[in-house]
């Protein structure tokens, strides 16, 4: 079956970190990323509405996300890239799970309205297993996909806009 070109859209910052010679052109969170794939509105999310208000996390991450920091990075073996990327994940979620009690709005309905405004799948990238459910708005229904992102885990999805089909696929698919 034949596909289009490629386009990698960094999610967050762990895509960046998976993805080492990925060259992310755009300020990460600063705004919705969004693209039309055939007559299907994409968009790429972090999953809350937390990341506009929360200044600190903008700062740590705009901080690790520069051109040396990342070498530097790289330049780790596998188990410290995942003992720091732990230490800063369980630091910034903790922070957020304080603040979400009163700043954020919560995750589906957050992405539910996103459908009602016009989107129709919606793509996480996220620490977890590969999952697709669907969302529910109040005038549309769309799609959500959550793919993972961590190292030898991390994995992509691929559309057909001829068939509107979705198929998963794996990191080490692409390095053939």
């Amino acid at each position: 079956e034949e596909v289009g070109p490629m386009e990698y859209i960094v999610g967050n910052r762990d895509f960046a970190l998976c993805f080492v010679d990925l060259d992310c052109s755009f300020p990460i969170h600063l705004e919705g990323i969004w693209r039309m794939l055939g007559d299907r509105k994409f968009f790429i999310c972090h999953g809350d509405n937390l990341l506009k208000k929360d200044h600190g996390y903008h700062l740590l991450h705009g901080t690790i996300r520069q051109p040396f920091p990342m070498r530097v990075f790289h330049s780790l073996g596998t188990a410290n890239k995942e003992r720091i990327v732990n230490m800063l994940i369980n630091l910034t979620h903790e922070v957020k799970r304080k603040k979400a009690f009163w700043k954020t709005e919560p995750f589906w309905p957050y992405l539910e309205d996103l459908v009602d405004e016009g989107m129709d799948v919606c793509i996480q990238g996220h620490k977890h297993d590969r999952t697709y459910r669907r969302l529910d708005g109040q005038k549309r229904i769309g799609r959500h996909f959550v793919l993972p992102r961590w190292f030898d885990h991390a994995c992509g999805l691929k559309y057909n806009t001829a068939s509107d089909r979705f198929h998963f696929f794996d990191l080490w698919e692409t390095h053939d």
